[in-house]
């Protein structure tokens, strides 16, 4: 949203670390290139973060910034939601008042990237189902619906 939005820190950004080697900014939508190359994500409340953790293998930065509420009545269901349950597990949680060491938490991530490997899968294992089968899980259960029919709810 922020590329598209066009906001004005981008070319902020760029001018002040474009000349560093290990800076790279890709306003490409439909490019995957720069993430799958890059070593950390640095997000907020982002559900991408997820997905390049888990499915990159890799620790994400998380500048602790007031939550995105899509849902205001997510309180009326007593259970952590796992945005919040995993962004200690697959990272850092900087708040934005210590933005200045982010520098230091990206080093402390880069140097053991086999444990983050290690964690990712064990954090894949425990959270996400029917992995690399779900495909086939769901159309059995679909299959199955469309043979004995959904059950309805007795209130309907």
């Amino acid at each position: 949203m922020t590329i598209r939005g066009r906001h004005p820190a981008l070319p902020q950004i760029q001018e002040r670390f474009g000349t560093n080697p290990g800076f790279r900014m890709d306003l490409n939508l439909s490019s995957q290139g720069t993430v799958s190359e890059s070593d950390i994500m640095i997000s907020d409340w982002s559900g991408a973060a997820f997905d390049y953790a888990l499915g990159l293998e890799k620790p994400v930065i998380f500048v602790d910034v007031p939550r995105k509420v899509n849902n205001p009545d997510y309180t009326d269901i007593p259970l952590e939601p796992i945005e919040v349950l995993l962004r200690p597990e697959i990272g850092e949680v900087i708040s934005s008042d210590r933005l200045p060491d982010i520098p230091a938490a990206v080093e402390r991530l880069c140097e053991s990237p086999s444990i983050w490997r290690g964690r990712m899968r064990e954090l894949r294992e425990r959270w996400i189902y029917n992995l690399g089968s779900s495909g086939e899980v769901m159309a059995c259960h679909i299959a199955q619906a469309a043979e004995t029919g959904i059950p309805q709810d007795e209130d309907e």
